[in-house]
């Protein structure tokens, strides 16, 4: 067993040490990279340095000399022949310390079009992420313009895992234009939704079954304040999301190519759980959080808490509903989950008690802002 592993040590040991000979031998060093300079003899000219950004490096002797673009073995030529006017057959030897960061541009729609500065190994979409490229971007036909060449590439090969290719090694200087999606045939859904981004029109959608086809709303969705934009116009127009997702013509608008709906975040959402927990209070909704995991947040459920008769209180638009939620059919899997909604109040009601008419009046009552909103 010890052999074995003696055995592959020394394998990973040469496989190392093969691949920074590799790097030594070809890397072209460039801006930012550490080097060390041995001149034989010469301690005064012997130092390590970093290439500036004009490619250059300073020396003793010979003040300043350009190394850009140049192997470590080019490099030691082209000192050598600099130092043969003030040593006799100098022998100089470079090696190469540390690789510099690549300095990448970044343009088009992404939210930060700036110079990002990246590790030597630094992929197409690691410079993307970092320039946080946003919704509207049209990942499939990335531009990347290196020098006197241009490299097209789709990404979204790359993002669904059929071919690596298309996330391409940078080089520094490397100008990475990201274009914006056609919206032709398609819309975007943006904000608190579980798909945002684009979604493929189809003729006659509406509001509702756009947002159905980007997921539908998270927890912390803030429906009382979506709003739809179209294209070519400036003003953002007002969602009745309930009357929408009810089917109501005059709420659940068609929309068109190009449009923009938008679901933002609630500000504070939050939750309301009382009776049988360790801890009853209002916290913070955590997004998607089930019935379980809103009384694990309040502390626990007290040994006297009657769990197939608990309460859920939920609010929307003003109206609020009362909803039975069995916990012990919920863990045996014999109902659905319960997601807790923003604004909701949950009542756990113990052997000592129980939901009866007075409780549900004292939830309601701690509702009643909501109400004269």
């Amino acid at each position: 067993m010890q052999k074995n592993i003696l055995c592959l040590t020394l394998i990973i040991l040469l496989c190392t040490c093969s691949f920074a000979a590799e790097i030594q031998n070809e890397h072209k060093l460039g801006r930012g990279d550490h080097i060390r300079i041995n001149v034989l003899d010469e301690p005064e000219v012997t130092k390590e340095a970093v290439i500036g950004d004009d490619g250059y490096i300073s020396l003793a002797l010979i003040d300043r000399i350009k190394l850009e673009g140049m192997t470590c073995a080019e490099a030691a030529e082209a000192i050598r022949n600099a130092l043969k006017e003030y040593i006799v057959q100098p022998e100089v030897s470079v090696e190469l310390i540390a690789v510099g960061k690549k300095r990448v541009f970044v343009a088009g729609e992404v939210q930060k079009r700036a110079v990002l500065m990246l590790e030597p190994n630094a992929r197409l979409m690691e410079a993307l992420a970092a320039a946080e490229y946003l919704n509207t971007a049209d990942l499939s036909n990335i531009t990347i313009q290196r020098k006197s060449q241009i490299i097209n590439t789709d990404l979204t090969l790359f993002l669904s895992g059929k071919d690596l290719t298309p996330n391409i090694l940078l080089e520094d200087e490397d100008t990475i234009i990201v274009p914006r999606q056609n919206l032709a045939d398609a819309i975007l859904v943006l904000g608190a939704v579980n798909k945002a981004g684009t979604t493929a029109l189809k003729p006659g959608m509406t509001i509702r079954e756009a947002i159905a086809a980007a997921g539908g709303v998270t927890p912390d969705a803030d429906t009382s304040k979506i709003t739809l934009k179209h294209d070519a116009s400036q003003e953002a127009i007002p969602i009745d999301y309930d009357r929408a997702m009810a089917g109501d013509p005059t709420a659940d608008l068609t929309v068109s190519a190009g449009d923009t709906i938008f679901v933002p975040k609630l500000d504070d959402a939050y939750f309301v759980i009382q009776g049988g927990v360790k801890n009853p209070g209002r916290y913070s909704l955590k997004g998607r959080m089930t019935i379980e995991e809103a009384t694990a947040e309040a502390g626990g459920l007290t040994k006297d808490a009657k769990i197939d008769q608990i309460e859920v209180v939920h609010t929307s638009g003003g109206i609020v509903r009362s909803e039975k939620v069995n916990l012990d059919k919920i863990r045996k899997g014999q109902s659905p989950v319960v997601v807790i909604q923003p604004g909701d109040t949950i009542v756990i009601p113990t052997r000592r008690t129980s939901p009866d008419f007075l409780q549900i009046l004292s939830v309601l009552g701690s509702l009643g802002w909501i109400l004269v909103r």
